[in-house]
């Protein structure tokens, strides 16, 4: 067993319903939070069931499951952990929010605005609180049930994911930050089409925006609900170029031109 430096903060993801449990772009989303969640240096990561899979019945091998108080509390202290990041399982979360979470005094809660033309703010499915807030949960309260009512106290801090910077240099582009549910299949059609729009670099010259922009976006349309990984393309890609230039150099220019 690894435990967690002094300090670190952990993960509980909450299952809700079966959303987080489903394929979403070939892979469950439970399986994306907890990629991310590891990818953004928070660790270790449990999940937090609903009753129809308390147990683990479902989860998935080799993921902690804490489906009462007493179990939390033992996870905590045997990782002693000082800060839980709380992610809502059923919802897709911008992985750029997992990577401000450290860094957010306990407790608070990340919000999002409502729909256009709603002033009011809601939860974007991350929140970080005090491990010891959580420890101290009578053992007769439910897990879920004693996150939401830290969540829900008055004076908690919040941080608009608007205020989290959006200008992504990988991709040369602004992308907004976003939260998005996935329970119903329109939700998972939009929350799909928006990481298809979101997959592309932000090109600046025209050819590639009259022709490789389509391009892109309709094979990472026919590819999203595939296991194949983007290092898998990169690979194959580096592959494909390599041999067009062998091609070239054996002086087979017109096979080198249609390869290209």
């Amino acid at each position: 067993m690894t435990v967690a430096p002094q300090g670190a903060a952990g993960a509980l993801v909450i299952l809700r319903g079966g959303a987080a449990l489903r394929s979403f772009c070939g892979r469950t989303l439970l399986g994306r939070h907890l990629e991310t969640l590891a990818m953004a240096g928070i660790g270790p990561a449990a999940v937090v069931p609903p009753e129809s899979f308390q147990g683990g019945g479902g989860i998935g091998d080799g993921v902690t499951s804490l489906a009462d108080s007493s179990g939390l509390r033992s996870w905590i202290e045997r990782h002693r952990l000082e800060k839980i990041v709380v992610v809502e399982g059923d919802r897709l979360i911008d992985p750029r929010i997992y990577r401000e979470a450290p860094g957010l005094p306990a407790p608070a809660v990340f919000v999002t605005e409502g729909s256009p033309g709603d002033r009011s703010v809601q939860p974007a499915g991350v929140a970080v609180l005090d491990a010891s807030d959580l420890s101290a949960m009578p053992v007769q309260v439910s897990v879920v049930a004693g996150i939401d009512t830290v969540i829900g106290s008055d004076g908690i801090a919040t941080l608009d994911i608007s205020r989290i910077p959006d200008y992504n240099a990988e991709l040369r582009k602004v992308v907004p930050l976003y939260s998005l549910p996935l329970e119903s299949a329109e939700e998972r059609s939009r929350a799909r089409a928006l990481l298809v729009r979101n997959s592309g670099k932000g090109h600046q010259d025209l050819p590639a925006i009259l022709f490789n922009r389509p391009l892109e976006e309709m094979a990472a349309r026919r590819l999203c609900e595939s296991a194949v990984t983007p290092n898998q393309i990169t690979a194959a890609t580096n592959i494909f170029a390599w041999a067009v230039t062998v091609l070239f150099a054996a002086g087979h220019l017109w096979w080198g031109i249609a390869g290209a």
